[in-house]
């Protein structure tokens, strides 16, 4: 779960794959959980051949995400 204050937060997705990113709030301020299932850090939208294809692009995207986001707790 990802909490805390947002230092660090990928500006660009560079995976060709990756149609749409958007980033929701800005670095410096406080995310708390969730409230609705909506509520979102980051939005993705990613294409594929089938739904193997756009399930495992998730998946790696939300890695990268992970990877390169930094949250103070």
């Amino acid at each position: 779960m990802l909490m805390g204050k947002k230092l660090e937060i990928p500006h660009q997705c560079e995976f060709e794959w990756v149609l749409d990113y958007k980033i929701n709030g800005s670095v410096g301020m406080d995310s708390q959980d969730a409230n609705s299932s909506v509520d979102s850090v980051a939005e993705f939208l990613v294409y594929g051949q089938n739904e193997e294809e756009v399930y495992k692009r998730l998946e790696s995207v939300y890695q990268w995400f992970l990877n390169n986001t930094k949250w103070e707790r």
